[in-house]
This record gives C-alpha cells, sequence and structure tokens, in this order.
C-alpha cells in the first residue's frame, strides 16, 4: 500500500474514530487499554504498526499501532475538528 494511501486511511479512521465518541458509539473513557485496542480491533480500526491479520492478542506494539487514534489531543474530539 502506498504511503498516501496509508495516510488516507489514517485520516478517515481518525474521522471516523471522533465521530463515534462524539455520537456516543465508541467508549474509551474508564476502560483498561487492553479493552479499548481489542474494541479498535473488533471495530476495524487499523493497526499502523501490524503487517498481518491476527488479531487475536493485544501487546505493547498495538497501543503503538493505535497510536495515531489514541494519543489526539482532546480537542481534536469535538464537531468543529471533524
Amino acid at each position: 500500500m502506498s504511503e498516501l494511501s496509508k495516510g488516507c486511511e489514517q485520516l478517515a479512521n481518525k474521522v471516523r474514530f471522533v465521530t463515534e465518541i462524539i455520537e456516543g458509539k465508541l467508549i474509551i473513557q474508564n476502560r483498561k487499554k487492553n479493552v479499548i485496542i481489542r474494541t479498535l480491533k473488533e471495530r476495524g480500526y487499523k493497526d499502523v504498526t501490524s503487517s498481518n491479520e491476527d488479531n487475536s492478542s493485544e501487546t505493547a506494539n498495538d497501543v503503538e499501532g493505535f497510536g495515531y487514534l489514541l494519543n489526539m489531543s482532546i480537542w481534536h474530539l469535538t464537531w468543529e475538528k471533524v
């Protein structure tokens, strides 16, 4: 996958992530990291560090792989930013 395609996919995931949080469809507050990672995988969010499709276990690398979503500033979780 080209860098441009990867960037486009990440941006689409960011928009969907923020929208789902705002609409109450995705809850990340007061949850353990492994539960959040599992939920993101189940909902089809892309892990940017994963080269395979094995979603069976949560590791420290998984947290890094979803960092593009989970490390966003709280200001990104507003309708204006979407």
